[in-house]
């Protein structure tokens, strides 16, 4: 299973009515690029997937905060791309970790 080392963060500004696409994030690894991940306005329809091998993945914009906050805050991350899924797996913690 590959591990996420890096990430890139694409923000995107809305010209037109049209545009739907507000953040991208691309995930790499020691290979390259492994996916990318595309942040949508809320309620938009996510188009279907145009050829298996593309590794793109669409989320709505709600997701966008939480995946910043796994990324930056997870070690390692691993990574599963499946025909029609994206799995990201964080590292395994104690219970109670981070408890008071």
């Amino acid at each position: 299973m590959p591990s996420v080392t890096g990430y890139t963060i694409t923000m995107f500004a809305r010209r037109n009515a049209d545009a739907t696409r507000r953040a991208m994030i691309v995930l790499t690894g020691p290979e390259g690029k492994l996916a990318t991940l595309l942040f949508r306005d809320e309620g938009v329809p996510i188009p279907k997937i145009k050829q298996v091998d593309d590794k793109e993945f669409e989320f709505p914009m709600s997701a966008w905060l939480p995946m910043i906050d796994f990324l930056r805050n997870e070690k390692p991350i691993n990574i599963q791309v499946h025909e029609r899924e994206l799995q990201l797996f964080g590292g395994s913690e104690e219970v109670g970790q981070g408890d008071g």
